[in-house]
């Protein structure tokens, strides 16, 4: 058998490793490419999301303005649970933004609510109550400060949460606090539940077209024919609660639960506490 001569065979090893060193470098390019592209990729849907987020906080701050001239030339001063929870679409370019309303005022204020009130609310009860009213941290900025106070845990505040506020200047409206509210500022039980049952219309769900809403002090007594029966010392101190600015029959302080799509692609949640006059309180998640 034949040999190569010594110089073919370098020449053959030579001719190889180029080869190998051919195919690595494609191989280094093609990887680097990959890569790349995929850093090209993500820098672009990375830019993608900025400017989504961009453009969905500039429409959910001209919805805003719109919210709050909505809020101003309300045809009456109050607003009912149907009209509270109905979602809203405002259409701003490529964005959208779809929300509705909660009444801060149809909370208890922690701020001006007393001890004896604060302990009729679900996850305080009177220890709670009197760490609240005494706490150095009062008046609180926002009602997930109680979370401050010994003994107020996660449980007590998920119980509390949407029967509390720091926003309402402690008035409530009793054409939507709930019925753990009206009770808390001293309403009987069973007076309570049937202002809640007249509010609720002829078909007894709250947040329907038939919803019924009080307009003032007057109305409350002259609903007594719907079915709403109160004793003069009720009577007497309901009228009080008015007098005082305690209780009345529309809002001023509401939040706003909003969802902002950018070219159908939902990109940010938002709560709102805002009034006719300016924004309380600007939360995006």
């Amino acid at each position: 058998m034949s040999r190569l001569p010594r110089s073919s065979f370098f020449l053959r090893l030579k001719q190889g490793s180029a080869l190998v060193a051919v195919i690595w470098a494609l191989v280094f390019f093609a990887v680097l490419s990959v890569g790349i592209t995929r850093v090209v990729s993500s820098q672009a849907m990375l830019l993608q999301r900025v400017e989504g987020w961009v453009l969905g906080e500039a429409a959910m701050r001209s919805a805003c303005w719109q919210i709050r001239k909505e809020i101003q030339i309300r045809k009456e001063p109050y607003f009912s649970w149907a009209d509270l929870m109905r979602d809203r679409d405002i259409e701003l370019g490529v964005s959208h933004v779809r929300y509705h309303f909660i009444d801060e005022e149809s909370r208890l204020d922690i701020n001006m609510a007393s001890q004896e009130q604060l302990a009729q609310i679900p996850g305080i009860g009177p220890d709670l109550a009197e760490k609240i009213t005494a706490s150095p941290l009062r008046p609180f900025f926002a009602k997930e400060s109680l979370l401050w106070i010994d003994g107020f845990d996660t449980a007590a505040f998920e119980q509390s949460k949407d029967f509390v506020t720091v926003y309402s200047g402690g008035r409530v409206n009793i054409n939507t606090a709930p019925v753990v509210v009206l009770q808390a500022l001293g309403f009987e039980a069973s007076l309570a539940a049937d202002i809640d049952r007249i509010r609720k219309g002829p078909d007894g769900v709250a947040g329907t077209d038939d919803d019924k809403f009080f307009k003032d002090s007057v109305s409350v007594d002259a609903m007594m024919g719907s079915g709403l029966s109160m004793t003069d010392q009720e009577k007497a101190f309901m009228i009080g609660l008015f007098n005082a600015g305690d209780l009345g029959v529309d809002s001023d302080n509401f939040t706003v639960k909003a969802s902002v799509d950018v070219l159908g692609k939902k990109v940010m949640d938002y709560d709102i506490v805002l009034n006719a006059n300016k924004v309380v309180r600007w939360q995006e998640y």
